[in-house]
């Protein structure tokens, strides 16, 4: 499960649902969120660091159904993208004991979102990693993101 606003963490999730041969689903809200518009983003950002969450729509997989899990989303504002803690707060009493965590940031707080995933999903993750987006979008960022799945395909 992954959450993406500006495409960086879809691309995470893409490359590493390939290595390891999983399935892929998007966190999605219902309420539209606009890139373009700056008073939404400026809504988005100030949410996010309110703690306040958007209502988000019923995934189609199941977490409880997989033996593996890995949650990926942006941080906005320096904290874990409201979306993403949305969807872990209502969702990780049926999380996988095993479960691996990734955000993509544009700032130096991916450390601190990683930690808040970490109490949001009430497990100690099988691995972790912070992905800067500027090698998003170089596409440097895959050596880091392959690594990552080599982690988890050890474990």
């Amino acid at each position: 499960m992954y959450y993406s606003l500006t495409g960086n963490n879809r691309k995470i999730a893409e490359l590493l649902a390939k290595e390891l041969s999983a399935d892929i689903e998007e966190v999605k809200t219902v309420e539209t969120l606009d890139l373009k518009n700056g008073l939404s983003m400026a809504k988005l950002a100030l949410g996010a660091w309110l703690g306040k969450t958007p209502v988000i729509r019923e995934a189609s997989h199941k977490p409880s159904e997989y033996e593996l899990l890995i949650l990926g989303a942006p941080v906005w504002a320096g904290k874990l993208s409201s979306p993403m803690k949305a969807y872990m707060l209502e969702n990780s009493a049926t999380f996988p004991e095993k479960t691996a965590l990734y955000v993509c940031c544009g700032g130096p707080k991916g450390d601190a979102a990683v930690d808040e995933m970490k109490k949001y999903s009430g497990k100690t993750p099988a691995a972790t990693i912070v992905i800067r987006e500027e090698k998003v979008k170089t596409g440097s960022y895959e050596a880091n993101a392959l690594e990552f799945a080599s982690q988890l395909k050890k474990q």
